[in-house]
């Protein structure tokens, strides 16, 4: 079997290029608030509560998927003190930046 050089190993693409009409646009940041009602927060913390959790698994914690003990913590802190509200704040804190992409406006992660 012949040799191959390395060149030719190489996967061939063509690469993308842009002009400055194709390039994305900034907008305005018109994105609105987080703003989850009460009504919604409690729904969830009510779901949360009525979780039915399923028989463990005979075998050790993360062996078979999750740790029951510890998403039985999460789901409880979820419940019961997760401070929504401050993390929606925090949320909302951010800078947002909105670019239109071909007509389109998309979100553009600051983070």
């Amino acid at each position: 079997m012949p040799s191959a050089h390395h060149s030719e190993l190489q996967p061939k693409y063509t690469p993308i290029s842009f002009d400055d009409s194709a390039k994305e646009k900034p907008v305005a940041d018109d994105r609105p608030p987080i703003a989850v009602s009460d009504a919604d927060l409690e729904d969830l913390r009510a779901r949360l509560r009525a979780t039915r959790w399923p028989i463990p698994w005979p075998l050790d914690a993360w062996q078979a998927g999750t740790d029951s003990g510890e998403l039985r913590r999460l789901v409880e802190y979820w419940a019961t003190d997760f401070d929504w509200r401050a993390h929606e704040a925090a949320l909302n804190a951010l800078p947002s930046h909105i670019a239109d992409v071909d007509g389109t406006p998309r979100p553009l992660s600051a983070l």
